[in-house]
């Protein structure tokens, strides 16, 4: 990971962001399959006044085939689907906290969920559980994934300033949204993205569909 470099700028800083999105853009498909699109829900959160990074969707959580994968380094799983299966690593390039919480629905129609501080080094279990009310909190869906990206690292918190010079536009809230929208432009055309999909900035929604 320490060798793993991100684009320069904005579209660097929010390469964490990018890998959750598309971690929850297979989740909502291998849930809902050809009705993705109007029944997937993915929303994402963005907080400068606490630094940091929301992503919820409506997935398929952690069952136990995706949870094995997402406790195996770059496992072949995300390669069947263009994936790169390193994003939860990259994430600490620019975060030094991150954080799960997920419920999930089992083959017996057993409903199940946990909340996680994410190590990627440690010697033995990468989630470690934490109580409901830390970390990421509750998962707000029936089933889905939340991953809270938190504590950035000193170049990372320059952009949340959203009236600093990272945002050479001046307007941070739209530079964002079109950060987003340039990077999943191939699945927006390709309908993939649900229509559900909500980025709100400091709690001002931003319209990216």
């Amino acid at each position: 990971m320490k060798r793993a470099t991100l684009p320069d700028g904005l579209n660097g800083f929010l390469f964490p962001l990018f890998e959750a999105v598309s971690n929850s853009l297979h989740s909502i498909e291998e849930r809902w399959g050809d009705a993705a699109e109007n029944k997937g829900i993915i929303e994402i959160e963005f907080l400068s006044t606490n630094r940091e990074i929301i992503i919820a969707d409506n997935g398929i959580g952690f069952d136990e085939k995706n949870l094995g994968a997402f406790l195996t380094p770059l496992t072949g799983n995300k390669y069947e689907r263009g994936g790169k299966g390193f994003g939860r690593f990259i994430a600490f390039k620019n975060f030094r906290e991150v954080f799960y919480s997920s419920r999930q629905i089992d083959l017996r129609g057993v409903s199940s969920g946990g909340v996680y501080r994410y190590e990627p080094f440690a010697s033995d279990d990468n989630l470690i559980e934490v109580p409901i009310n830390g970390g990421a909190g509750a998962h707000r869906f029936g089933t889905g994934l939340t991953a809270l990206l938190k504590s950035p690292s000193e170049e990372s918190s320059a952009y949340f300033d959203l009236a600093g010079p990272q945002y050479s536009s001046g307007d941070a809230q739209t530079s964002i949204a079109s950060a987003v929208l340039d990077h999943f432009l191939i699945e927006f055309i390709q309908r993939k993205v649900p229509k559900h999909t909500i980025l709100t900035v400091d709690e001002i929604p931003i319209n990216i569909n």
